[in-house]
């Protein structure tokens, strides 16, 4: 354990457990209930940057490139070259429970739900297949000291059975999760103290911006050192003391500081005396600046005083991340854990404004909901000591990670209370009514309407998700008509560009292209560029699918330059990879070929393995219709293995047809049978799939007559006509 500092993660240094499996184990008795299923491209973690400072490392490093060890394994060039691409780093800090890792490790990789399977079913499908995985879970006491640690624990154990997967562990304890043979980096005690040299540069590093300037030479810093043992998180500690102190003063007080632990705890291990020397030293010094009256206040006060300039410092943090995606991605992710331990300390403590500053910034990264979640509720006890706009906000928040994580009804509970908060606030204070919109001008009836239609608003979303696509319309067009009302043209275009998805979804074609169109008109008159162009997106989409292959290309073009524009790569790339395919589609070969390579590396960029594979395909379907058979091949066979990764069966199968083709072309019939043979297999599965779908379509639709709900049996019958439409295309896929 690591008293001092309240389970914050000193990356790279701190004294943590590391465990490396290849075990094979069989998962028993894992719970029926499905993980929540999260579906945005946009949650994909991540893999960290290595710390800063990590010296005397290097012989545990190539050692991992055998079995592995964290961030820096990721770096070494043994791993990359074994595990290619399929390294992944998860932080499970905000991973709470089996079903939070679940969700973490599927967005990780980057697999995609299929309908029909479960995140769970996705994931073991994917690392038990043939390629080589490495799996670096860090922090893993979060879910392993949970309430479900059972199945934190079978979970485990089946991730370990495959052949196929190396996995670190990182965690505070002195044993791996589970009855899995893990190997401990370092031997049974762990890692190692660091060699003096490390040691010694270590020590220089954490203290280098400080007031007293250090040599690595200085005599004194290595009697010191050799008293910490190599012990990283004593010289981490004593590093940032030296900052302010000179090293004389430290060799003093560390002498006395040790003789006193000693005395306490009496002879044990000289690492963790170090330890603890460091911890207590810290801590006086900390204390002594605040106060002097006993041993038990100064602990107190030096632990909060320490937790209170983590929590500055890393608001400054949030407050000044990169403008760069990546590079602001790739930051966060490295201290997310810290963030959520010290933000969760803050609130337990006290009600502040900064807090929701914080909260609000996060709420930005979709990735992170699971641990917002509970981080958002703790701050709402906190109501009442709350403005009514703050409250609102913060419980607008609460629902969109619900709806996110696929909570619908607990959102719509959210969504509820916002409601009756408003009421019950206008019957008690209606004259001191707060609002909540940025203009305090606005009257007391405006923000009653402002409110009431965001929450309209949402529930159309929510029941947009639950496909319920008639509720959907009625309550956007009520948010749209209270929008209108009180003039807010932002609002009305969001409402409008549902609508309009939602027309795309009911095959209204017109009516979607009239309701984008009207939405950009709107978003561009308030200057919202981003809006605006995922409108053209979307009217672009719509051309190119009626073979308005001129007017699509135009739409799709001047959308690609506003998502350029404004660094949005994700609409950047899926421009490209709609432009790709109507040059395909215009028999502009060499064009298309050119785009199609540009998206897909865009798409990489991002983590979209689907929209990376369906380019991959594209590009050999354009080799294929110019007889370049052999690299039409490898291109079907890379396309193919991406889209089984993510559970994309339909796809997988058509690349296997088309390979069947070529071996056809190629006169190798034996080749030939054993690819529509397996693509068969893989139709077949979809038909069944289908036909199980068409038969809750039908029970569903005489329910619905049953009890008199004509526009629900219309809604059935939308459903089932694009059912079988799907299913008349994949039989006569499957019969050619």
């Amino acid at each position: 354990m690591e008293p001092m500092n309240n389970g914050l993660n000193q990356t790279g240094i701190g004294n943590q457990r590391n465990f490396v499996s290849r075990a094979q184990h069989n998962i028993t008795n894992f719970p029926e209930n499905k993980p929540r299923e999260i579906t945005a491209e946009d949650l994909l973690l991540r893999t960290s940057q290595f710390p800063a400072v990590f010296t005397g490392r290097t012989n545990l490093v190539k050692e991992a490139a055998k079995t592995s060890v964290a961030l820096h394994v990721m770096q070494n060039l043994l791993i990359k070259e074994k595990f290619a691409e399929r390294c992944y780093f998860i932080s499970c800090g905000m991973l709470p429970d089996a079903i939070n890792l679940i969700q973490g490790l599927v967005q990780a990789i980057g697999l995609q739900v299929a309908q029909g399977k479960g995140p769970l079913d996705i994931l073991l499908a994917y690392l038990k297949g043939d390629q080589r995985v490495m799996l670096i879970l860090d922090n893993f006491e979060t879910p392993w000291n949970s309430k479900g640690q059972t199945e934190v624990k079978n979970l485990m154990e089946d991730i370990c059975s495959a052949k196929s997967v190396s996995v670190i562990v990182t965690m505070r304890g002195t044993d791996g999760p589970g009855q899995i043979k893990w190997h401990k980096l370092g031997g049974q005690s762990g890692l190692p103290p660091l060699e003096l040299s490390a040691a010694k540069e270590a020590f220089c590093s954490f203290s280098s911006n400080g007031e007293y300037t250090i040599k690595e030479e200085d005599p004194i810093l290595e009697k010191l050192l050799i008293q910490m043992d190599g012990m990283p998180l004593a010289i981490m500690l004593i590093g940032e003391l030296a900052k302010e102190l000179p090293l004389n003063d430290l060799m003093e007080m560390w002498n006395i500081q040790k003789a006193a632990v000693l005395k306490k705890i009496g002879e044990q291990d000289n690492r963790l005396a170090s330890i603890e020397v460091s911890i207590q030293l810290t801590l006086n010094v900390l204390g002594e600046k605040l106060s002097a009256t006993g041993e038990d206040v100064l602990v107190f006060q030096g632990t909060e005083h320490l937790e209170d300039q983590i929590w500055k410092f890393y608001e400054s943090f949030i407050d000044n991340l990169p403008q760069d995606s990546i590079a602001r991605d790739n930051q966060l992710e490295q201290h997310i854990g810290n963030i959520f331990k010290i933000l969760e300390i803050q609130i337990k403590r006290s009600f502040e404004k900064s807090h929701m500053k914080v909260l609000r910034t996060l709420c930005n990264y979709k990735k992170y909901y699971p641990g917002l979640l509970p981080l958002v509720e703790k701050h709402l006890e906190w109501k009442s000591q709350m403005i009514l706009s703050d409250q609102t906000e913060m419980m607008f928040l609460q629902e969109s990670i619900l709806s996110f994580m696929g909570e619908y009804g607990k959102a719509i509970e959210v969504i509820n209370c916002v409601e009756e908060l408003y009421k019950s606030q206008i019957n008690e204070e209606a004259g001191n009514l707060d609002v909540i919109t940025s203009t305090s001008s606005i009257s007391m009836n405006n923000t009653i309407e402002q409110t009431q239609a965001k929450c309209y608003q949402r529930l159309g979303t929510i029941f947009f998700y639950q496909c319920d696509y008639t509720q959907s319309q009625q309550k956007l067009q009520q948010a749209r008509e209270l929008y209108e009302s009180i003039g807010d043209m932002r609002g009305v275009a969001e409402c409008l560009q549902s609508l309009g998805n939602i027309c795309r979804m009911l095959s209204q074609h017109e009516n979607a292209k009239v309701m984008f169109e009207q939405a950009k008109q709107q978003f561009e008159g308030v200057g919202y560029r981003l809006g605006a162009a995922d409108c053209l997106q979307s009217l672009g989409d719509i051309c190119k699918m009626l073979a308005q292959y001129e007017d699509a290309k135009v739409m799709l073009q001047q959308a690609k330059e506003i998502f350029e524009g404004v660094g949005h790569i994700l609409g950047f790339a899926q421009c490209l990879q709609s432009l790709g395919d109507i040059c395909m589609m215009l028999s502009q070969h060499e064009d298309a070929k050119m785009v199609l390579q540009q998206a897909k590396e865009q798409l990489e960029k991002v983590g979209s393995m689907l929209g990376a594979a369906q380019c991959l395909q594209s590009i050999g379907n354009i080799c294929q219709t110019l007889n370049e058979y052999e690299d039409a091949k490898v291109l079907y066979q890379q396309a193919k293995e991406q889209f089984e990764c993510i559970g994309a069966r339909q796809n997988a199968a058509q690349c296997l047809q088309s390979l069947g083709d070529i071996y056809l072309e190629l006169s190798q019939p034996e080749d030939a049978k054993v690819m529509f043979q397996q693509a068969q297999e893989r139709f077949e599965g979809l038909v069944i799939g289908w036909e199980l779908a068409k038969a809750e379509g039908e029970k569903a639709k005489d329910h619905f007559e049953a009890i008199q709900m004509p526009q629900q049996v219309a809604d059935c019958v939308v459903m089932l006509q694009q059912l079988n439409e799907a299913l008349a295309v994949a039989v006569e896929t499957q019969a050619e």
